[in-house]
């Protein structure tokens, strides 16, 4: 065998153990690389950007117009508000879009046929066990639908304002939150 093909061999195993030691002993960010290194260990999700979400599932939904499209559905691990969870400032549009599953047409009411019709397409996501939230725009505002299917199949829901304070709680109902593929928060 080569030596230096050895050396080589040796280094692209050796490096990432002096760059992780490096990173561990660097006083700036040595104590976030070990709170992130013991995670790893105990073969917990580490390096996560968002801590109020946990990928569960994936769902493809067929739209209106024959189109497919893919969409995460996360548990919700930590309190927060929908500002806290989602990432976003509710009053940018172009952040809130992102998270947007459907739209609803203007002058609708948000407890129509309509917007049964429109939460029904996603109601394989939809549980007994916990409510799911869900982003749509109308008339250019962000709302969260929060969807149950009831162990009969009767699907219920509530709207709320995207920007409400209202701080949802992990111990109450095992909240899940349904977001385009695209729009994942584990990788903004």
């Amino acid at each position: 065998m080569d030596m230096n093909m050895l050396r080589k061999a040796l280094w692209v195993f050796i490096r990432p153990l002096i760059q992780l030691l490096s990173n561990l002993l660097n006083p700036d960010i040595g104590e976030e690389w070990l709170q992130e290194f013991k995670k790893f260990l105990r073969k917990e999700a580490c390096w996560v950007k968002n801590k109020y979400l946990q990928l569960e599932k994936s769902f493809d939904i067929i739209q209106d117009d024959g189109t497919i499209q893919i969409c995460n559905r996360f548990k919700q691990i930590a309190n927060g508000t929908y500002k806290d969870i989602y990432d976003v400032n509710p009053k940018d549009a172009e952040s809130c879009s992102k998270l947007v599953m459907f739209k609803l047409e203007s002058g609708v009411d948000h407890n129509s046929q309509q917007m049964r019709d429109k939460l029904t397409k996603y109601q394989g996501a939809f549980s007994n066990a916990f409510w799911t939230h869900l982003v749509f725009e109308q008339d250019g505002m962000f709302f969260v639908a929060c969807a149950n299917l009831s162990s009969a199949g009767v699907l219920s829901w509530s709207v709320n304002s995207l920007a409400s304070d209202y701080r949802w709680v992990v111990e109450y109902g095992g909240r899940r939150f349904l977001l385009p593929q695209l729009a994942d928060p584990l990788s903004l």
